[in-house]
């Protein structure tokens, strides 16, 4: 069994797919495997198949769909989730891998790196305030001021992250209600909920290029960030989370105003805000008992090279895929 599931997920971005791979297969670590998951068809002009898993997800599914479908199939007790066009280096999984000795570690953020300037911080993972506003952590700093933000994240960013295989499948899997871009962020916020952390490892740097998250309109990102932000309402106690939202909303509109935004903005979350009663269904969703007997989330305390006492606390359901 592989100690360390690599899981690319394709996402609509193919032409990416062959530069990424190339970085994960100089540099991958002994002991484990990487599975492609593919929303459209691939020649594999260079015949790996041998080297790497593929697999189908069904086409425009999106990315929990898809992160989903490759954590079905992968085997190792940690997995990495690097999105199509990242780039690694050389033992850049090591000092992550070794965060999991910790048993109440569920995530571990690697730093993002702009891969024009690689000693510039794209993120040191993100954080999400209680009005709702997300950050990406050390944006345009310099790489030695990563360790900065140990103690102000809360998630790893989309492009990169690792993850105890245990904690993923008691969280009932990535959510595609929240849309693509926050996926990632809704998981960690989850695994928060249930008294798990996500950590930051300074050491472990994931290069992209800027912008590499998902682009969307201003009426759609507005929509889903105000769903987003009943989900997990109230955050710092309920005056505080309303007065801080209606802050984030302020600043945004008026964000808004010189690009001709506003309007769209505006309306996206006005319409977000008929989730208003989301945030009991969350905390039920996260209460639910296992098909086992057990109550969601268990994390297994061992640490992943200790192969005889790994288990995982909920099997995947192929059916919650479809």
């Amino acid at each position: 069994m592989p100690r360390l599931s690599i899981i690319i997920p394709v996402w609509g971005k193919l032409k990416q797919l062959e530069d990424t791979l190339l970085s994960v297969l100089e540099n991958r670590p002994d002991d484990s495997e990487i599975v492609v998951v593919l929303d459209e068809a691939y020649a594999d002009p260079y015949h790996l198949k041998d080297e790497i898993r593929f697999v189908e997800a069904p086409r425009g599914a999106g990315l929990a769909a898809a992160i989903n479908q490759g954590l079905l199939v992968s085997r190792g007790p940690i997995v990495h989730l690097l999105l199509c066009g990242a780039r690694v280096y050389e033992g850049w999984c090591d000092a992550a891998l070794e965060r999991f000795d910790d048993p109440g570690v569920a995530a571990v953020a690697p730093v993002l790196v702009d891969q024009g300037r690689p000693a510039t911080i794209l993120a040191a993972g993100v954080s999400y305030g209680p009005g709702g506003r997300i950050r990406l952590l050390g944006r345009g700093r310099p790489t030695a001021a990563a360790a900065d933000y140990q103690r102000r994240i809360q998630s790893p960013h989309l492009v990169a992250g690792f993850y105890r295989q245990s904690a993923l499948s008691s969280a009932l899997l990535f959510s595609p209600d929240v849309g693509d871009r926050l996926t990632v962020l809704d998981m960690a916020l989850s695994l928060q909920q249930a008294g798990l952390r996500t950590v930051l490892e300074p050491q472990c740097r994931v290069a992209a290029a800027a912008g590499a998250d998902c682009r969307v309109g201003p009426f759609r990102r507005s929509l889903e960030l105000e769903r987003f932000f009943w989900r997990f309402f109230p955050r710092g106690g309920w005056a505080v989370a309303v007065l801080c939202h209606a802050l984030v909303v302020l600043g945004e509109s008026l964000a808004g105003i010189p690009r001709l935004t506003a309007p769209a903005q505006l309306a996206g979350r006005l319409l977000g805000m008929l989730r208003i009663g989301s945030h009991g269904r969350n905390r039920r969703r996260m209460g639910r008992p296992a098909p086992c007997g057990e109550t969601s989330p268990v994390l297994a305390a061992p640490h992943f090279r200790e192969k005889s006492s790994l288990r995982i606390d909920r099997p995947l359901d192929a059916a919650k895929l479809r």
